[in-house]
């Protein structure tokens, strides 16, 4: 586990020369697996939340909901993820 986290952000002058995880998601062909990741990471934690929440609040969970899709849509208006969208060709 150590291996893998120390892999997405390469620190240090030994090791500044080297591509990390970072960078390769930051490249604009590995975009698609940015937002992937963003969005599962964003759903996770608005699982995490629910489950630990002792108390169902319908309203708080939608308020969290509406924060999270609002995130999302900072970073796709940014241009740091993409936003799936599905063509219709005519």
């Amino acid at each position: 586990m150590h291996r893998v986290l120390r892999g997405w952000n390469q620190t240090g002058v030994k090791f500044a020369s080297l591509a990390d995880t970072g960078d390769w998601f930051n490249r604009p062909e590995n975009r698609t697996y940015l937002s992937i990741l963003s969005a599962a990471s964003l759903f996770m934690l608005f699982l995490l939340l629910e489950l630990l929440a002792e108390v169902r609040d319908y309203f708080r969970s939608f308020l969290v909901l509406i924060s999270m899709v609002m995130v999302y849509l900072y970073r796709v208006a940014t241009g740091s993820v993409a936003l799936p969208v599905v063509e219709v060709s005519k």
